[in-house]
């Protein structure tokens, strides 16, 4: 059906306080696309009292608009649900424990994300056929939380047998492989393994071009990775073009203000900085930080990640007192929606500290740093290359201090 009227039945369907309501079709047409319009456009519009939420069950993620409290209990409703109503390890159920384990990792809640991811692949298992798609989802997204977690020997042999299932069970160049690849390749990235990863980026944008439409968001995703990668790498020259391209995408393909094209301002904003093209920098930060405020709830953490990154533009400039209130703000937002101790309060405490060295005030400083680590200690594990990174800027901060 037309995508206007395929909105407009599914509005209707929910308004009669229908419970679930499906869009059926063949694979291809966008269905995925289409549920994500909808639940962003009434979000926005507020028209559901209770809020809206989706998933990203592929990644492994929950994309929540700030309503973490509220999903987690309709997530294990779902599965006592699902223990009383349906047959033992149905496959039903090991899509809600992956649902629930999305989740926790997206909260920073490593601990309980990982025993549910595993049950999921357990399940599959046993009731699927071998060498299911679900199957490799699932060992996907539990690769996806081992390298949340730095343990990147654990994620390495999930995701590449997520790839092998996805290439017997697929037809050739399906989208769900250009993702696979694409994760792969975020795997060696944060490893620094930059020459492997690059030719599954390559492969993964190949893919996309082949397999979805023109100026889909998923291929303005990839593009922006392999931005990444080569930032990662010092090729900035090479690096612009591919964050350009993604932005023009998103810009064509989503809807206006959508948070997936604030993310790509902000990491365009990110090569500059890096390339000390700072007052090319600042407006794609406002920019960005503009987005998330119209696009997702108050106190998101995709703002204060936007306002961290702002204020180290200006601590890069030496504008130290217009660079402290916007850390302050991230941190402020962080203890408000993130779980205690979650690694990103920890980075933007170790900036904080990093800020206040630079301006000479010590005492503030070192305690900061020392949160930060303690933080990244209980959350990442003490081997973990951030912990390892503020650990090191405590030390330096110690030496400097006794010197």
């Amino acid at each position: 059906m037309g995508r206007d009227k395929a909105l407009a039945t599914l509005h209707e369907q929910l308004q009669e306080k229908v419970p679930i309501s499906s869009i059926s079709g063949m694979g291809g047409i966008g269905k995925t696309e289409l549920a994500l319009q909808y639940a962003q456009f009434h979000w926005q519009q507020r028209t559901y009292p209770g809020g809206v939420c989706w998933l990203r069950v592929l990644n492994g993620d929950v994309v929540l608009q700030g309503r973490y409290e509220a999903a987690e209990p309709l997530f294990q409703q779902a599965i006592e649900i699902d223990k009383i109503a349906l047959p033992e390890n149905h496959p039903q159920l090991a899509t809600h424990l992956n649902n629930l384990a999305g989740l926790y990792r997206s909260q920073g809640r490593y601990e309980a994300a990982e025993p549910l991811f595993q049950q999921a692949i357990e399940i599959d298992k046993i009731a699927l056929p071998e060498n299911h798609p679900q199957l490799a989802t699932h060992l996907n997204n539990l690769a996806g939380l081992y390298r949340s977690q730095g343990r990147y020997e654990a994620a390495e042999p999930l995701f590449q047998q997520a790839i092998e299932i996805i290439k017997i069970a697929l037809p050739e160049n399906h989208p769900q492989l250009a993702t696979h690849f694409n994760n792969l390749a975020e795997l060696y990235r944060s490893q620094g393994r930059y020459s492997e990863a690059e030719p599954f980026y390559l492969q993964a944008i190949e893919i996309d071009k082949i397999a979805l439409p023109e100026n889909h968001p998923q291929l303005a995703t990839h593009l922006n990775n392999l931005a990444e990668l080569y930032e990662s790498q010092g090729r900035y020259s090479e690096a612009e073009p591919f964050y350009l391209q993604a932005i023009e995408i998103f810009k064509i393909s989503l809807p206006e203000n959508h948070p997936y094209l604030a993310s790509s301002l902000n990491n365009l904003a990110e090569l500059y900085r890096s390339q000390g093209r700072y007052s090319e920098a600042e407006p794609f930060y406002l920019q960005a930080i503009e987005i998330f405020k119209i696009s997702l709830p108050e106190n998101h953490p995709y703002l204060a990640s936007s306002l961290n990154n702002l204020a180290e533009l200006y601590r890069s400039q030496g504008r130290y007192s217009e660079a402290e209130p916007f850390y302050l703000q991230a941190i402020e937002i962080d203890k408000i929606s993130l779980p205690e101790n979650h690694p990103s309060l920890a980075t933007h405490l170790n900036n904080l500290a990093n800020l206040y060295e630079s301006q000479g005030r010590y005492e503030a400083a070192e305690p900061l740093y020392q949160q930060a680590l303690d933080m990244l200690e209980q959350t990442l594990g003490e081997e973990h290359p951030h912990t390892k990174i503020v650990r090191k800027n405590l030390e330096l901060f110690r030496q400097q201090q006794q010197g």
